[in-house]
């Protein structure tokens, strides 16, 4: 059994939310930015992303277009915004499409410029690292 986080980080926010997770659940993160991760029998894994008008980054896009329902038994969401409208939010209706479960999801507010400064803070962090426990207490 095994679980992993795959991020794409435009700021450093989502960078700092996946590394929280990782190091809370001794998992490993990995940047799509940097390395192409090879998710193989996980039993969950986290995607961690910001979210811009309903769009995340192409690399993450690009992972999660090659990933198959038979690498994952499901995935979690952690995305932050800085309007937190997840209605438009591309990487739910890939997973979808794909049959992927989406075991949970956690939204907080993000950055972006001027707008939002300050988030996610650590109360933010302390929560999305605490969501991540518990699914992967559930599926671990």
């Amino acid at each position: 059994m095994n679980a992993s986080v795959v991020y794409s980080s435009m700021t450093g926010h989502s960078k700092k939310l996946a590394l929280a997770i990782a190091e809370e659940l001794d998992i490993t993160a990995y940047n799509v930015k940097l390395e192409a991760p090879e998710i193989k029998n996980n039993d969950v894994v986290f995607i961690v992303s910001g979210i811009y008008d309903g769009v995340a980054s192409k690399q993450l896009m690009d992972f999660i277009d090659n990933l198959e329902p038979d690498q994952v038994k499901a995935v979690a969401l952690v995305m932050s915004s800085t309007t937190q409208d997840y209605s438009k939010c591309q990487i739910k209706r890939e997973l979808e499409k794909k049959n992927i479960p989406i075991a949970g999801e956690f939204s907080c507010s993000g950055s972006f410029l001027v707008i939002k400064l300050g988030h996610p803070n650590k109360e933010e962090i302390k929560q999305a690292v605490e969501f991540a426990r518990q699914i992967y207490n559930q599926y671990i």
